[in-house]
């Protein structure tokens, strides 16, 4: 789970290709084999839990990066 949410973070903040890497390490820690193409669209799903995330830190205020708003 920590991966994901890494990934999420990363993918917030504009960098993809860290996203990719931490998302394929939380599918490496967890024992799941997947195909390209399954993990292609796991990834595609990344931004919907990245934009709730966003979401849940502006309740908070804070923006995407944490800062208060």
């Amino acid at each position: 789970m920590a991966y994901i949410a890494l990934a999420q973070d990363s993918y917030l903040q504009g960098d993809k290709q860290k996203a990719e890497v931490e998302l394929q390490q939380s599918l490496d820690a967890g024992g799941k084999k997947m195909s390209p193409q399954q993990r292609e669209k796991l990834f595609d799903t990344l931004d919907k839990g990245a934009a709730e995330l966003a979401a849940k830190r502006q309740q908070n205020g804070f923006t995407k990066d944490c800062q208060p708003l």
